[in-house]
């Protein structure tokens, strides 16, 4: 009661001492109003809006408040206090709203445009802050949203974030991530530097592995193009100078020479790798390349332990070794490998399988010992089967005990390992 009596005293003085204020018939109170009767409470250089009780329309700047001196120890000291509180029926309630947009767009250089602008410093050191959000109560939402779709108000969110933004997202300088990145993780194609080709592996068989496909990719490797306006600022006739906004980690990553895969290559064996942006660039996932990588690894390893012959190591048979070959071919590779013409092993069919799959095989009379294991990935012996007849033998492998995914299995004549091959088991 008090607070509206010293209202209406202010306002009777104002009219008496500025004609320009003027009480109307409905008791609103208009300044600069040549004509009509205010909607507002209180209205400057128009009728108003009837939804708001103070209405101010001008050519010049709106409105300027400045909080001068120390303040109260303990107290803040605000230049504007806008609030909006209000009941639960409403939907839709702002405390503060700034727009700045122009009736049609600006084609030159001097145009500027900031819907809430925010400067803070010379604080204590730390406690700067140009634009502080805060979210409170219990509800989901984010304390800062940022959004290019012109056309929405946001979205309901599935959790509490200092920061959300539908969109795209730039930094320039350091990204300081306390916490888990949750997402995609995509890099650059490099597709116009240098190719270096790496060598395929040589494969014994039509199956494609991991290690297969990894092993045609080239490799590109070159210099970033950084654009010119990333080196210096472009003249700014509104700041009056140019200024050098390049950060020292931006300088390196400009000077060194970086690697990455051709991106078409990557696409051709891995399709779900690759990512298309809007404008037509295509990036490669390389941070799911990983598990691949780990499996190839896996292949390789597996590949060299049963070339030779097993190791002393509890994950695979050890398998012993001789100078003498088997029949009248030769040895080669390590510990000697039985020559394909006496001892040899095909492909087993059906491949990949499901049920069970017939592995075939030759083994010369001379053979005193002959057996074939199978082998996971890791290298780690899963089975083993002693193989007593001689000649053109078949053994069918059945899926009993068996996850489905891709194994190796080794024919071993007196010793001496014949063939590695693959079998691929699926459920």
């Amino acid at each position: 009661m008090k607070n509206l009596f010293l209202i209406l005293v202010f306002t009777f003085q104002c009219v008496a001492a500025f004609p320009q204020f003027k009480v109307h018939s409905n008791g609103n109170v208009s300044m600069g109003l040549s004509a009509g009767v205010p909607l507002s409470r209180f209205t400057m250089s128009g009728v108003g809006d009837s939804t708001y009780s103070f209405y101010l329309r001008d050519r010049q700047n709106g409105i300027f408040c400045q909080a001068t001196g120390s303040g109260s120890s303990g107290k803040w000291l605000y230049g504007a206090n806008m609030s909006s509180v209000v009941s639960k029926s409403l939907k839709m309630f702002v405390g503060v709203s700034g727009n700045a947009t122009s009736k049609g767009w600006i084609d030159n250089e001097a145009g500027r445009a900031f819907g809430v602008m925010g400067t803070a410093g010379n604080a204590t050191s730390g406690w700067n802050y140009g634009v502080f959000g805060r979210i409170v109560g219990k509800g989901n939402g984010a304390a800062v949203y940022g959004t290019t779709n012109e056309r929405e108000n946001g979205r309901k969110l599935k959790d509490r974030y200092a920061g959300y933004f539908n969109g795209k997202v730039s930094v320039r300088g350091d990204l300081t991530v306390r916490g888990f990145i949750d997402g995609i993780l995509v890099g650059p194609s490099l597709d116009e530097c240098t190719s270096l080709v790496l060598s395929p592996l040589s494969m014994d068989d039509n199956t494609s592995s991991v290690s297969d496909n990894i092993s045609t990719f080239n490799i590109k490797s070159g210099n970033i193009n950084i654009p010119d306006d990333w080196e210096h600022i472009l003249y700014d006739s509104l700041l009056l100078k140019a200024k050098d906004d390049i950060t020292s980690m931006e300088r390196q990553y400009k000077d060194k020479t970086h690697y990455a895969l051709s991106v078409d290559e990557v696409e051709a064996a891995y399709p779900d790798l690759v990512y298309t942006k809007d404008n037509g660039t295509k990036v490669i996932n390389y941070i799911e390349m990983i598990p691949l990588l780990v499996e190839s690894i896996k292949e390789l390893r597996a590949q060299i332990v049963s070339l030779q012959g097993g190791n002393n190591g509890s994950r695979m048979m050890s398998v012993p070794k001789s100078n003498s070959s088997v029949g009248n071919g030769g040895t080669s590779g390590i510990g000697g490998t039985v020559s394909s013409s006496v001892a040899s092993l095909s492909q087993n069919a059906p491949n990949p399988f499901v049920d069970a799959t017939a592995v075939r095989m030759v083994i010369p009379e001379a053979v005193t010992d002959a057996m074939l294991c199978i082998y996971d990935m890791s290298g780690k012996q899963i089975r083993r089967t002693e193989i007593h007849d001689r000649g053109e033998v078949t053994v069918s492998v059945t899926a009993e005990g068996l996850t489905a995914g891709m194994y190796l299995y080794s024919l071993i004549a007196d010793g001496k390992l014949v063939n590695t091959r693959k079998m691929i088991l699926t459920k």
